[in-house]
Protein backbone atom coordinates (compact mmCIF):
# COMPACT_ATOMS: atom_id res chain seq x y z
CA UNK A 1 0.00 0.00 0.00
CA UNK A 2 1.47 3.45 -0.95
CA UNK A 3 2.11 5.76 1.93
CA UNK A 4 -0.69 8.16 2.71
CA UNK A 5 0.09 11.51 1.63
CA UNK A 6 0.87 14.40 4.44
CA UNK A 7 -1.71 17.55 3.42
CA UNK A 8 -0.08 20.34 5.28
CA UNK A 9 -2.73 23.24 6.52
CA UNK A 10 -1.46 26.64 5.16
CA UNK A 11 -1.78 29.79 6.87
CA UNK A 12 -5.39 31.23 6.25
CA UNK A 13 -4.15 34.09 4.79
CA UNK A 14 -2.67 32.30 2.09
CA UNK A 15 -5.69 31.43 0.56
CA UNK A 16 -5.71 35.12 -0.81
CA UNK A 17 -2.41 34.61 -2.33
CA UNK A 18 -2.83 35.02 -6.04
CA UNK A 19 -6.26 36.28 -5.96
CA UNK A 20 -6.96 39.81 -6.77
CA UNK A 21 -9.76 41.42 -4.11
CA UNK A 22 -13.03 42.46 -5.34
CA UNK A 23 -12.27 46.46 -6.56
CA UNK A 24 -12.94 48.44 -9.28
CA UNK A 25 -10.51 51.09 -9.58
CA UNK A 26 -11.86 52.82 -12.70
CA UNK A 27 -14.95 53.44 -11.41
CA UNK A 28 -13.68 54.89 -8.04
CA UNK A 29 -11.32 57.16 -10.32
CA UNK A 30 -14.28 58.13 -12.04
CA UNK A 31 -16.43 59.40 -8.75
CA UNK A 32 -13.53 61.22 -7.84
CA UNK A 33 -13.14 62.74 -10.76
CA UNK A 34 -17.09 63.87 -10.99
CA UNK A 35 -17.02 65.39 -7.24
CA UNK A 36 -13.92 67.45 -8.41
CA UNK A 37 -15.41 68.78 -11.91
CA UNK A 38 -19.59 68.91 -10.42
CA UNK A 39 -19.54 70.57 -7.09
CA UNK A 40 -22.99 68.78 -6.25
CA UNK A 41 -21.52 65.38 -7.06
CA UNK A 42 -20.12 65.02 -3.51
CA UNK A 43 -23.63 65.80 -1.78
CA UNK A 44 -25.68 62.51 -3.66
CA UNK A 45 -22.85 60.13 -2.35
CA UNK A 46 -21.44 61.47 0.83
CA UNK A 47 -24.04 59.78 2.94
CA UNK A 48 -23.79 56.41 1.03
CA UNK A 49 -20.14 55.88 1.06
CA UNK A 50 -17.26 55.34 3.98
CA UNK A 51 -13.15 55.50 2.86
CA UNK A 52 -12.78 52.26 3.64
CA UNK A 53 -15.01 51.44 0.82
CA UNK A 54 -12.61 52.89 -1.92
CA UNK A 55 -9.76 49.70 -2.89
CA UNK A 56 -7.05 52.02 -3.61
CA UNK A 57 -5.17 54.24 -0.64
CA UNK A 58 -4.78 57.17 -2.54
CA UNK A 59 -8.09 56.93 -2.96
CA UNK A 60 -8.93 56.90 0.27
CA UNK A 61 -7.00 59.51 1.34
CA UNK A 62 -8.92 61.72 -1.38
CA UNK A 63 -12.42 60.78 -0.05
CA UNK A 64 -11.30 61.87 3.04
CA UNK A 65 -9.73 65.43 2.17
CA UNK A 66 -13.38 65.93 0.01
CA UNK A 67 -15.24 64.55 3.48
CA UNK A 68 -13.58 66.98 5.89
CA UNK A 69 -13.98 70.21 3.18
CA UNK A 70 -18.11 69.15 3.12
CA UNK A 71 -17.99 68.88 6.85
CA UNK A 72 -16.73 72.91 6.90
CA UNK A 73 -19.14 74.01 4.18
CA UNK A 74 -15.97 74.72 1.78
CA UNK A 75 -16.75 73.87 -2.22
CA UNK A 76 -14.89 70.63 -3.55
CA UNK A 77 -12.86 71.12 -6.70
CA UNK A 78 -9.44 70.37 -7.44
CA UNK A 79 -8.20 73.19 -5.53
CA UNK A 80 -9.79 72.81 -3.04
CA UNK A 81 -9.26 68.92 -2.66
CA UNK A 82 -5.31 69.89 -3.62
CA UNK A 83 -4.91 72.38 -0.38
CA UNK A 84 -6.74 70.12 1.67
CA UNK A 85 -4.41 67.53 0.97
CA UNK A 86 -1.59 69.53 1.74
CA UNK A 87 -2.75 70.61 5.19
CA UNK A 88 -3.40 66.55 5.97
CA UNK A 89 0.20 66.28 4.14
CA UNK A 90 -1.09 63.46 2.78
CA UNK A 91 -0.68 65.25 -0.49
CA UNK A 92 2.49 63.37 -2.18
CA UNK A 93 0.93 60.09 -0.74
CA UNK A 94 -1.95 60.24 -3.04
CA UNK A 95 0.55 60.95 -6.40
CA UNK A 96 0.94 64.54 -5.85
CA UNK A 97 -1.45 67.40 -8.49
CA UNK A 98 -1.27 65.76 -11.58
CA UNK A 99 -3.05 62.55 -9.90
CA UNK A 100 -5.76 64.72 -9.56
CA UNK A 101 -5.86 66.37 -12.68
CA UNK A 102 -5.76 62.78 -14.45
CA UNK A 103 -8.84 62.28 -12.59
CA UNK A 104 -10.41 65.29 -12.96
CA UNK A 105 -10.06 64.80 -17.02
CA UNK A 106 -11.65 61.42 -16.92
CA UNK A 107 -15.18 62.42 -16.40
CA UNK A 108 -17.54 65.55 -17.80
CA UNK A 109 -20.15 65.41 -15.00
CA UNK A 110 -21.39 63.49 -12.57
CA UNK A 111 -23.94 61.03 -14.73
CA UNK A 112 -24.92 57.80 -13.78
CA UNK A 113 -22.49 58.64 -10.10
CA UNK A 114 -25.26 57.02 -8.61
CA UNK A 115 -24.89 53.43 -9.81
CA UNK A 116 -21.18 53.58 -9.98
CA UNK A 117 -21.39 54.30 -5.62
CA UNK A 118 -23.41 51.42 -5.77
CA UNK A 119 -20.74 49.39 -7.80
CA UNK A 120 -18.36 50.57 -5.18
CA UNK A 121 -19.97 49.67 -1.79
CA UNK A 122 -20.76 46.08 -3.49
CA UNK A 123 -17.03 45.75 -4.02
CA UNK A 124 -16.30 46.43 -0.70
CA UNK A 125 -19.36 44.62 0.76
CA UNK A 126 -17.34 41.25 -1.34
CA UNK A 127 -13.70 42.49 0.56
CA UNK A 128 -15.43 42.57 3.89
CA UNK A 129 -17.04 39.13 3.57
CA UNK A 130 -13.49 37.82 2.68
CA UNK A 131 -11.81 39.46 5.44
CA UNK A 132 -14.12 37.78 7.77
CA UNK A 133 -14.26 34.55 6.68
CA UNK A 134 -10.31 34.46 7.00
CA UNK A 135 -10.71 36.26 10.61
CA UNK A 136 -13.51 33.33 11.46
CA UNK A 137 -10.97 30.92 9.79
CA UNK A 138 -8.18 31.85 11.84
CA UNK A 139 -10.00 32.20 15.37
CA UNK A 140 -11.22 28.24 14.66
CA UNK A 141 -7.79 26.81 14.75
CA UNK A 142 -7.41 28.84 18.33
CA UNK A 143 -8.87 26.17 21.01
CA UNK A 144 -8.87 28.85 23.43
CA UNK A 145 -11.87 30.88 21.71
CA UNK A 146 -15.41 29.45 22.43
CA UNK A 147 -16.64 28.15 19.12
CA UNK A 148 -20.02 29.35 19.32
CA UNK A 149 -18.88 32.84 20.06
CA UNK A 150 -17.16 32.76 16.73
CA UNK A 151 -20.32 31.69 15.11
CA UNK A 152 -22.31 34.80 16.28
CA UNK A 153 -19.38 37.37 15.55
CA UNK A 154 -19.35 36.33 12.40
CA UNK A 155 -22.54 36.25 11.61
CA UNK A 156 -23.03 39.84 13.42
CA UNK A 157 -20.24 40.97 11.05
CA UNK A 158 -21.39 39.55 7.72
CA UNK A 159 -24.62 41.05 8.95
CA UNK A 160 -23.50 44.55 9.38
CA UNK A 161 -21.17 43.70 5.97
CA UNK A 162 -25.08 43.08 4.60
CA UNK A 163 -26.23 46.31 5.01
CA UNK A 164 -25.78 49.19 2.60
CA UNK A 165 -25.62 52.80 3.87
CA UNK A 166 -28.20 54.59 3.11
CA UNK A 167 -29.17 58.49 2.78
CA UNK A 168 -31.13 59.67 5.84
CA UNK A 169 -35.06 59.30 5.83
CA UNK A 170 -36.97 62.53 4.97
CA UNK A 171 -39.55 63.86 7.32
CA UNK A 172 -42.36 62.86 4.50
CA UNK A 173 -40.55 59.46 4.58
CA UNK A 174 -41.21 59.12 8.56
CA UNK A 175 -44.15 60.10 8.53
CA UNK A 176 -45.24 57.59 6.10
CA UNK A 177 -43.75 54.77 7.96
CA UNK A 178 -46.04 55.92 11.08
CA UNK A 179 -49.24 56.40 9.35
CA UNK A 180 -48.38 52.22 7.80
CA UNK A 181 -47.29 51.10 11.48
CA UNK A 182 -50.80 52.45 12.77
CA UNK A 183 -52.81 50.41 10.40
CA UNK A 184 -50.13 47.35 11.21
CA UNK A 185 -50.02 45.26 14.63
CA UNK A 186 -48.33 42.61 16.16
CA UNK A 187 -48.29 38.40 15.72
CA UNK A 188 -51.69 37.25 16.64
CA UNK A 189 -51.09 35.31 19.97
CA UNK A 190 -54.53 33.03 19.29
CA UNK A 191 -56.11 35.03 22.27
CA UNK A 192 -58.57 37.29 21.47
CA UNK A 193 -58.53 39.39 25.01
CA UNK A 194 -54.71 39.61 25.12
CA UNK A 195 -54.61 40.32 21.32
CA UNK A 196 -57.45 42.97 21.84
CA UNK A 197 -55.28 44.92 24.52
CA UNK A 198 -52.17 44.50 23.11
CA UNK A 199 -52.72 44.63 19.80
CA UNK A 200 -50.42 41.70 18.85
CA UNK A 201 -46.80 40.41 19.79
CA UNK A 202 -44.20 42.87 19.13
CA UNK A 203 -40.57 43.35 20.88
CA UNK A 204 -38.60 42.11 23.50
CA UNK A 205 -41.63 39.98 24.94
CA UNK A 206 -41.60 38.31 28.95
CA UNK A 207 -43.74 35.80 30.49
CA UNK A 208 -43.23 35.23 33.85
CA UNK A 209 -45.07 32.60 36.58
CA UNK A 210 -43.72 30.45 39.64
CA UNK A 211 -43.02 27.57 39.28
CA UNK A 212 -46.26 24.87 37.83
CA UNK A 213 -48.64 27.82 36.91
CA UNK A 214 -48.63 26.69 33.39
CA UNK A 215 -46.15 29.31 31.63
CA UNK A 216 -44.44 27.09 29.53
CA UNK A 217 -48.26 25.34 28.63
CA UNK A 218 -49.32 29.36 27.46
CA UNK A 219 -46.07 29.45 25.66
CA UNK A 220 -46.57 26.06 23.83
CA UNK A 221 -50.14 27.32 22.85
CA UNK A 222 -49.35 30.51 21.27
CA UNK A 223 -46.24 28.93 19.43
CA UNK A 224 -49.03 26.37 18.02
CA UNK A 225 -51.02 29.41 16.96
CA UNK A 226 -48.62 31.10 15.04
CA UNK A 227 -46.91 27.85 13.62
CA UNK A 228 -50.48 27.04 12.15
CA UNK A 229 -50.69 30.24 10.37
CA UNK A 230 -47.65 29.36 8.18
CA UNK A 231 -45.49 31.95 10.61
CA UNK A 232 -42.44 30.86 11.30
CA UNK A 233 -41.43 29.85 14.96
CA UNK A 234 -38.70 28.49 17.27
CA UNK A 235 -38.94 27.07 20.23
CA UNK A 236 -36.17 26.60 22.41
CA UNK A 237 -37.14 24.38 25.04
CA UNK A 238 -34.37 24.65 28.27
CA UNK A 239 -36.70 22.23 30.40
CA UNK A 240 -38.73 20.02 28.74
CA UNK A 241 -38.23 17.42 26.00
CA UNK A 242 -39.58 17.38 22.42
CA UNK A 243 -41.99 14.35 22.86
CA UNK A 244 -43.10 16.32 25.76
CA UNK A 245 -44.13 20.02 23.95
CA UNK A 246 -45.53 17.29 20.94
CA UNK A 247 -48.04 15.67 23.80
CA UNK A 248 -48.92 18.99 24.45
CA UNK A 249 -49.91 19.84 21.22
CA UNK A 250 -51.38 16.82 20.79
CA UNK A 251 -53.88 17.41 23.92
CA UNK A 252 -54.94 20.75 22.98
CA UNK A 253 -55.50 19.51 19.17
CA UNK A 254 -57.69 16.36 20.16
CA UNK A 255 -59.00 17.29 23.80
CA UNK A 256 -57.15 14.16 24.83
CA UNK A 257 -55.20 14.01 28.23
CA UNK A 258 -51.23 13.65 28.90
CA UNK A 259 -52.01 10.88 30.42
CA UNK A 260 -54.22 9.23 27.70
CA UNK A 261 -51.28 10.30 24.97
CA UNK A 262 -48.68 8.12 27.35
CA UNK A 263 -50.98 5.50 27.93
CA UNK A 264 -51.60 5.57 24.36
CA UNK A 265 -55.47 5.20 24.92
CA UNK A 266 -55.94 7.54 21.49
CA UNK A 267 -57.08 7.17 17.82
CA UNK A 268 -53.48 7.07 16.39
CA UNK A 269 -54.76 7.11 12.89
CA UNK A 270 -56.69 10.38 13.53
CA UNK A 271 -54.01 11.80 15.25
CA UNK A 272 -51.57 11.21 11.99
CA UNK A 273 -53.91 13.01 9.62
CA UNK A 274 -53.88 15.85 11.98
CA UNK A 275 -52.65 19.10 10.79
CA UNK A 276 -49.90 19.42 13.13
CA UNK A 277 -47.49 18.01 11.18
CA UNK A 278 -48.21 21.43 8.59
CA UNK A 279 -47.21 23.56 11.17
CA UNK A 280 -44.67 25.81 10.85
CA UNK A 281 -42.74 25.16 14.19
CA UNK A 282 -38.80 24.06 15.22
CA UNK A 283 -38.74 22.69 18.26
CA UNK A 284 -34.69 22.60 19.78
CA UNK A 285 -34.63 20.83 23.29
CA UNK A 286 -30.86 20.36 23.01
CA UNK A 287 -29.71 23.88 22.46
CA UNK A 288 -28.68 26.10 26.08
CA UNK A 289 -26.17 28.87 24.96
CA UNK A 290 -27.22 31.96 24.49
CA UNK A 291 -24.84 32.14 21.14
CA UNK A 292 -26.60 28.97 19.89
CA UNK A 293 -29.36 30.08 20.18
CA UNK A 294 -28.79 33.35 18.83
CA UNK A 295 -26.92 32.13 15.96
CA UNK A 296 -29.99 29.48 14.87
CA UNK A 297 -32.36 32.46 15.27
CA UNK A 298 -30.58 34.52 12.90
CA UNK A 299 -29.79 31.84 10.21
CA UNK A 300 -33.39 30.79 10.29
CA UNK A 301 -35.41 33.94 10.64
CA UNK A 302 -33.34 36.98 9.41
CA UNK A 303 -35.11 38.51 6.57
CA UNK A 304 -38.34 37.33 7.41
CA UNK A 305 -41.26 39.12 7.29
CA UNK A 306 -42.87 37.13 9.86
CA UNK A 307 -41.55 34.87 12.59
CA UNK A 308 -41.42 34.33 16.36
CA UNK A 309 -38.98 32.92 18.55
CA UNK A 310 -39.43 31.76 22.29
CA UNK A 311 -37.08 30.76 24.96
CA UNK A 312 -38.11 28.42 28.11
CA UNK A 313 -36.86 29.70 30.12
CA UNK A 314 -34.32 32.75 30.47
CA UNK A 315 -32.77 31.40 34.45
CA UNK A 316 -31.48 28.20 32.80
CA UNK A 317 -29.84 29.43 29.75
CA UNK A 318 -25.95 29.38 29.11
CA UNK A 319 -23.36 32.01 29.17
CA UNK A 320 -20.30 31.02 26.87
CA UNK A 321 -20.98 27.51 28.11
CA UNK A 322 -21.45 28.32 31.68
CA UNK A 323 -24.87 28.05 34.31
CA UNK A 324 -25.72 30.79 36.04
CA UNK A 325 -24.12 30.06 39.41
CA UNK A 326 -25.23 31.99 42.93
CA UNK A 327 -21.96 33.77 43.00
CA UNK A 328 -22.49 35.23 39.24
CA UNK A 329 -26.06 34.90 38.79
CA UNK A 330 -27.55 38.21 38.64
CA UNK A 331 -25.21 39.23 35.73
CA UNK A 332 -25.20 36.23 33.95
CA UNK A 333 -28.77 36.66 33.27
CA UNK A 334 -28.36 40.60 32.50
CA UNK A 335 -26.22 39.75 30.02
CA UNK A 336 -28.21 36.78 28.41
CA UNK A 337 -31.77 39.12 28.85
CA UNK A 338 -29.67 41.85 27.10
CA UNK A 339 -28.54 39.63 24.10
CA UNK A 340 -32.29 38.07 23.88
CA UNK A 341 -33.35 41.86 23.21
CA UNK A 342 -30.28 42.62 20.37
CA UNK A 343 -31.53 39.42 19.08
CA UNK A 344 -35.06 41.05 18.78
CA UNK A 345 -33.86 44.35 17.24
CA UNK A 346 -31.38 42.41 14.73
CA UNK A 347 -34.66 40.31 13.53
CA UNK A 348 -37.38 42.83 13.47
CA UNK A 349 -39.50 39.75 14.42
CA UNK A 350 -40.87 39.80 18.57
CA UNK A 351 -38.82 37.27 20.99
CA UNK A 352 -40.15 35.92 23.96
CA UNK A 353 -38.40 34.74 26.98
CA UNK A 354 -39.81 32.90 29.95
CA UNK A 355 -38.87 33.88 33.31
CA UNK A 356 -39.11 32.27 36.86
CA UNK A 357 -40.88 34.29 39.49
CA UNK A 358 -39.47 33.77 42.99
CA UNK A 359 -41.67 30.76 44.62
CA UNK A 360 -44.18 32.32 47.41
CA UNK A 361 -47.24 30.54 47.60
CA UNK A 362 -48.33 33.22 50.07
CA UNK A 363 -47.91 36.33 46.89
CA UNK A 364 -51.11 38.11 46.39
CA UNK A 365 -50.14 39.22 42.95
CA UNK A 366 -47.16 39.63 40.57
CA UNK A 367 -45.12 42.70 40.48
CA UNK A 368 -42.28 43.55 38.14
CA UNK A 369 -39.54 43.19 41.20
CA UNK A 370 -40.97 39.48 41.57
CA UNK A 371 -38.45 39.03 38.25
CA UNK A 372 -35.75 36.37 39.70
CA UNK A 373 -32.43 37.41 39.11
CA UNK A 374 -32.12 40.61 37.66
CA UNK A 375 -33.97 44.00 36.97
CA UNK A 376 -32.15 44.24 33.40
CA UNK A 377 -35.21 41.53 32.51
CA UNK A 378 -38.01 44.27 33.02
CA UNK A 379 -35.59 47.11 31.29
CA UNK A 380 -34.96 44.94 28.67
CA UNK A 381 -38.07 43.83 27.90
CA UNK A 382 -40.71 45.90 25.67
CA UNK A 383 -43.56 43.78 27.72
CA UNK A 384 -43.97 41.91 30.66
CA UNK A 385 -47.51 38.90 31.13
CA UNK A 386 -47.22 37.18 34.79
CA UNK A 387 -49.42 34.37 34.97
CA UNK A 388 -51.01 34.10 38.01
CA UNK A 389 -53.18 31.40 39.85
CA UNK A 390 -54.80 32.23 42.54
CA UNK A 391 -56.16 29.26 44.08
CA UNK A 392 -52.64 27.92 43.71
CA UNK A 393 -51.81 30.54 46.20
CA UNK A 394 -54.76 29.85 48.56
CA UNK A 395 -56.90 32.29 47.26
CA UNK A 396 -60.78 31.22 46.62
CA UNK A 397 -62.04 34.90 46.30
CA UNK A 398 -60.61 37.75 43.69
CA UNK A 399 -61.79 41.11 42.70
CA UNK A 400 -62.52 41.82 39.10
CA UNK A 401 -63.94 44.59 37.94
CA UNK A 402 -64.65 45.52 42.01
CA UNK A 403 -66.51 42.34 42.07
CA UNK A 404 -65.51 39.61 44.74
CA UNK A 405 -65.46 36.33 41.99
CA UNK A 406 -64.64 33.00 43.16
CA UNK A 407 -61.81 31.21 41.99
CA UNK A 408 -61.25 27.65 41.52
CA UNK A 409 -58.34 25.27 40.08
CA UNK A 410 -59.16 26.50 36.07
CA UNK A 411 -58.67 30.12 36.98
CA UNK A 412 -56.16 32.15 36.04
CA UNK A 413 -55.07 35.93 35.92
CA UNK A 414 -53.12 37.40 33.00
CA UNK A 415 -51.26 40.60 34.18
CA UNK A 416 -49.80 42.68 31.59
CA UNK A 417 -47.30 44.72 34.02
CA UNK A 418 -45.22 46.62 31.07
CA UNK A 419 -46.17 47.13 27.52
CA UNK A 420 -44.10 49.78 25.87
CA UNK A 421 -46.38 50.92 23.57
CA UNK A 422 -49.72 50.26 25.04
CA UNK A 423 -51.66 49.75 28.45
CA UNK A 424 -51.46 47.65 31.43
CA UNK A 425 -53.98 45.70 33.31
CA UNK A 426 -55.57 42.44 34.15
CA UNK A 427 -58.29 39.65 33.04
CA UNK A 428 -59.22 36.53 33.88
CA UNK A 429 -58.62 33.29 31.97
CA UNK A 430 -59.89 29.53 32.25
CA UNK A 431 -56.46 26.41 32.62
CA UNK A 432 -58.10 23.62 30.88
CA UNK A 433 -55.38 21.23 32.62
CA UNK A 434 -56.43 18.25 30.92
CA UNK A 435 -56.39 19.38 27.73
CA UNK A 436 -53.22 21.67 28.07
CA UNK A 437 -54.05 24.58 26.82
CA UNK A 438 -55.27 28.25 28.03
CA UNK A 439 -58.48 29.55 26.83
CA UNK A 440 -60.52 33.01 26.54
CA UNK A 441 -62.84 33.26 29.42
CA UNK A 442 -66.30 33.82 27.75
CA UNK A 443 -68.04 35.64 30.72
CA UNK A 444 -66.22 39.07 31.09
CA UNK A 445 -65.99 41.58 27.97
CA UNK A 446 -64.01 43.80 29.42
CA UNK A 447 -60.61 44.11 31.85
CA UNK A 448 -59.94 46.50 34.70
CA UNK A 449 -57.01 48.87 34.54
CA UNK A 450 -54.50 48.70 36.90
CA UNK A 451 -51.55 51.19 37.32
CA UNK A 452 -50.13 49.41 40.42
CA UNK A 453 -50.38 46.00 41.54
CA UNK A 454 -51.53 46.31 45.08
CA UNK A 455 -52.68 43.11 46.50
CA UNK A 456 -56.57 42.67 45.26
CA UNK A 457 -56.80 39.37 46.26
CA UNK A 458 -59.89 38.37 49.21
CA UNK A 459 -60.26 35.44 50.62
CA UNK A 460 -59.50 32.22 52.41
CA UNK A 461 -56.43 29.68 52.26
CA UNK A 462 -56.69 26.86 50.64
CA UNK A 463 -55.24 23.46 49.19
CA UNK A 464 -54.70 22.67 45.25
CA UNK A 465 -52.96 19.85 44.28
CA UNK A 466 -49.88 20.21 41.61
CA UNK A 467 -49.93 20.90 38.32
CA UNK A 468 -48.23 18.40 36.04
CA UNK A 469 -46.83 20.48 33.77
Amino acid sequence: MPPIKQIKLIDHDQLLTGRILPQAVPIEEAVLGACMVDSSAFNIICDLLNVEDFYLKSHQLIFEAMQQLHKSGSPIDLLTVNEQLNRNKKLEEVGGVMVLIDLGNKVSGAAHIEEHTKIIKLKAIGRNIIKVCADTLRKAFDDEIYPPEIVTEAISELDKTNKLVVAPATMSDLLKEVIDLEFSSGLKSGYKKLDSITQGLVGHLIIAAGPSEGKSLFAVNIAKHVASNGIPVLFFSLEMKRWQIMHRLLSDEFDVSTRDLRSGNYDKARIMQSRIPEYNLTIYDKVFDIDNICSISKGMLKGKKEGLVIIDYLQIAQLNGQKASNRNREAIVSEISRRLKVLEMELGLPVIALSQVSRDKARKTYTLSDLRESGAIEQNADGVIFIYRPVYHGQTMYEIEGVDKPMDEKDAIIIIAKWRDGEVGLFPMTFNGRCSRFEDKQDFSQYEQVNDFDPQIKGMRGQVDEIPF
